[in-house]
């Protein structure tokens, strides 16, 4: 009996042991769904992972073209208006110049003009003291001239005075002749 109860015994434990692999075996089925779910999870999620990092790099690649032509187009611009802040210096630089010239034109040309104007001032001056003198000299004469009128004028009356005194005596003979 005693191999019986044992045998029975064993047989329960075998039972409990077979029920208890049999929930196990369930566990481990079960942990088993949740990992496969979990590695399907992680794989959807990787994949998902991997086509969001591709967008980006996709989305970078077009930002970094966009932005190399634009930075392209930028530089094309700086470089163009450089070109024409040079021309436009070189302009400058010819008008400058030539201004430059046109001064020095000008300062030469007034220095003769105030030589020239001196020398003719200088010359006036000269006219002008001639002038002076020959007019002194003139009214000199004048004065002369209307003294030798007047003493012309005294003279023609003196003898205008004497023709008529000799008219008189004339006068006076012709009646003592008669």
């Amino acid at each position: 009996q005693n191999i019986a109860t044992l045998q029975e015994q064993r047989e329960k434990e075998l039972a409990q042991t077979g029920e208890e692999a049999h929930a196990l075996q369930t566990d481990l089925d079960a942990a088993q769904a949740a990992l496969a779910e979990s590695v399907a999870l992680l794989a959807a999620d990787r994949q998902d992972a991997a086509r969001a990092l591709d967008a980006q790099r996709a989305a970078l690649e077009r930002t970094l073209a966009e932005t190399e032509e634009a930075q392209g187009g930028a530089v094309a611009a700086l470089e163009r208006q450089v070109g024409e802040a040079g021309e436009k210096l070189q302009r400058v630089e010819k008008q400058l110049h030539e201004t430059e010239e046109y001064q020095h034109h000008l300062e030469k040309s007034l220095a003769e003009s105030q030589a020239h104007a001196t020398e003719v001032l200088a010359e006036g001056e000269s006219v002008e003291a001639a002038l002076q003198g020959e007019l002194a000299a003139t009214r000199q004469n004048i004065a002369t001239l209307q003294d030798q009128v007047e003493s012309v004028k005294n003279s023609k009356i003196e003898r205008e005075k004497e023709v008529a005194s000799l008219g008189s005596e004339k006068d006076a003979l012709q009646t003592d002749l008669d």
